[in-house]
């Protein structure tokens, strides 16, 4: 690997205030989106999704309510021109959906689920809805903890197949490309950025542009908490190099290194909440065990009381039973 001459400093872009600056320029979410695709896109028009901080009720150790707040992953929406393999174009939806926590794949569900009910996605004509725009999805995964897929895969792609229930005959779902089929379903993209290790890049030249790409997000070589990292990747590929360039030049940008703060506070704020109350319910959990085992032991001592209560009873009634037999038997000389 050869290194470059300078320390260069670039902003982690799995931050989303990172991320989303990153993609706004126009020319970076073009090359970022066609090299994660391996198409030709001959335009792209960004419609921002922003993150953001959202306030929930929690129950802390005191049993009272707490507000504290929560970040959502970023979601960016961009409509694409794509140029088709048969020559022609046809647009696209692209979501990319981003988290540098581990996933919540609820979130991710619902923000799909969105894009598939959004009525600004239909293609209409006059007052005629034509078609959906087909949607493609790239999932940016940034943590590992817990093991988020069992494929190991740094980079892959979920392909949607088609196949005859009859005759078992595989059906070409793509050429051309079914009207209802692409309204209903989607090929995603799946990029673990945990996976990218140094170790890809060892001979760079060998690298192909995706994995070059790709080292932009490598979390490693950190130069302050996790904000901001060293690139030591040499420049070979002029788009790489504008990524890089709006990276650097966000790492010294004082308004998105307050994102970066406030969004690392948020989450660190939410999973010390969500310790404590695990340790209170442990805790909780414990009484309660206490509680029951006492219960326990009550109920046990109420039927041995129950049980000679009634051999008691029995007894009496075999004395009375004698008693009208015989009379008084203390009587008795």
């Amino acid at each position: 690997m050869i290194e470059q001459n300078k320390d260069i400093i670039i902003a982690n872009p799995m931050y989303d205030a990172v991320f989303k600056s990153m993609l706004e320029v126009k020319d970076n979410a073009h090359y970022f989106v066609s090299t994660i695709l391996n198409e030709r896109i001959l335009d792209i028009e960004f419609a921002p999704q922003e993150y953001i901080q959202e306030k929930k009720s929690g129950t802390d150790t005191e049993k009272h309510i707490k507000q504290i707040e929560t970040l959502k992953p970023i979601h960016l929406d961009f409509v694409t021109t794509i140029h088709t393999r048969g020559g022609g174009k046809k647009k696209v939806l692209i979501e990319i959906q981003q988290s540098l926590k581990p996933i919540d794949v609820l979130r991710f569900r619902t923000y799909l689920g969105e894009q598939y009910k959004n009525k600004e996605n239909l293609v209409r004509k006059g007052d005629k809805i034509i078609k959906t725009l087909p949607l493609v999805v790239i999932y940016m995964i940034g943590d590992e903890t817990p093991k988020t897929s069992q494929i190991p895969n740094v980079a892959y792609k979920i392909n949607r197949n088609g196949l005859c229930l009859l005759d078992g005959n595989p059906i070409n779902i793509h050429k051309p490309p079914d009207t209802l089929i692409e309204a209903l379903t989607h090929d995603a993209y799946f990029i673990h950025v945990a996976r990218i290790k140094q170790k890809m890049f060892t001979d760079w030249n060998k690298c192909g542009e995706l994995a070059q790409m790709l080292s932009l997000f490598e979390q490693s070589n950190f130069v302050e908490e996790n904000f901001t990292k060293k690139y030591p990747y040499p420049e070979t590929n002029k788009y790489i190099n504008d990524m890089r360039n709006t990276l650097e030049y966000l790492a010294t940008d004082p308004v998105t290194k307050r994102l970066m703060q406030e969004q690392w506070f948020a989450e660190k704020d939410v999973l010390s909440w969500k310790q404590t109350v695990k340790e209170q319910n442990r805790v909780i959990e414990k009484k309660d065990n206490t509680i029951t085992q006492q219960g326990n032991t009550i109920t046990q001592q109420g039927n041995t009381i129950t049980q000679q209560g009634n051999t008691i009873v029995g007894l009496q009634a075999q004395l009375a039973e004698y008693q009208r037999r015989y009379g008084n038997l203390s009587c008795m000389n």
